[in-house]
């Protein structure tokens, strides 16, 4: 406030804009709050500099040549303000990989079935995963081949099969297992045969391939850019 050059220096002055508040009496900001901040941008960063590298072969910082422009992006080595703001949103839709608290189905021990949304209704109601594949009438053989249709649930091991998403909102079985593969030994000793080569649950109760397998984990297929995989069930 500014001070009063006349009049009664006890007097409360009018007309002035109250001063800030002072640092020293503000409530101090939680350390977590900052180091989980920190940690964010460090992830962001990195996440949008390995998109540079895949596109360029190197980062924007080394082109040594920067232009301004009206856009609050510059121009980079003649690429323009585009191209920097497609390699920020596709640097953030890929964040969750680099964020150690992020769920990435990555587990090399487990084993994961990529299924639609009527898999995960008929998973919910019957608490079990099974293959209900449907054949829409009139398909030809490539389009049954495509669909991939198995009497039993067929399994990826230590990271989903992405090749099998289709829709945005199809869902991700995560199973522990054991499951077993074309040429496996069996626990009865028989060698595991057939035309598939995906992983399937044995049922050693039948010494055969199960046709279901109990509901332990699901997933969304599509990742949250930070977090992840959100866990369904």
């Amino acid at each position: 406030m500014r001070p009063i050059k006349n009049g009664d220096p006890t007097k409360k002055p009018t007309g002035y804009y109250a001063v800030a508040e002072s640092t020293s009496t503000q409530s101090p900001i939680d350390p977590n709050v900052l180091r989980e901040a920190n940690e964010l941008s460090d992830i962001i960063k990195r996440a949008q500099l390995q998109e540079e590298i895949q596109m360029l072969g190197y980062p924007f910082s080394w082109s040594g040549r920067v232009t301004p422009v009206d856009s609050p992006l510059d121009y980079i080595i003649g690429l323009g303000p585009s191209v920097a703001r497609g390699l920020t949103r596709t640097a953030l839709k890929s964040a969750y990989k680099l964020n150690p608290f992020a769920n990435k189905l990555n587990n090399p021990s487990a084993f994961y079935r990529i299924a639609g949304r009527d898999a995960f209704e008929d998973a919910m109601s019957s608490g079990v995963v099974r293959s209900i594949t449907i054949i829409p009438e009139g398909s030809d053989l490539f389009s049954i081949m495509k669909s991939r249709p198995t009497s039993f649930p067929s399994y990826a091991k230590g990271a989903p099969n992405l090749t099998y998403l289709r829709n945005a909102d199809d869902v991700i079985f995560k199973n522990s297992g054991p499951m077993y593969k074309r040429g496996d030994i069996l626990p009865n000793g028989n060698v595991l045969t057939g035309r598939h080569w995906a992983y399937r649950p044995y049922d050693e109760v039948t010494e055969k391939v199960a046709k279901s397998i109990p509901v332990e984990e699901i997933y969304e297929a599509t990742p949250h850019w930070l977090m992840g995989h959100k866990k369904l069930y």
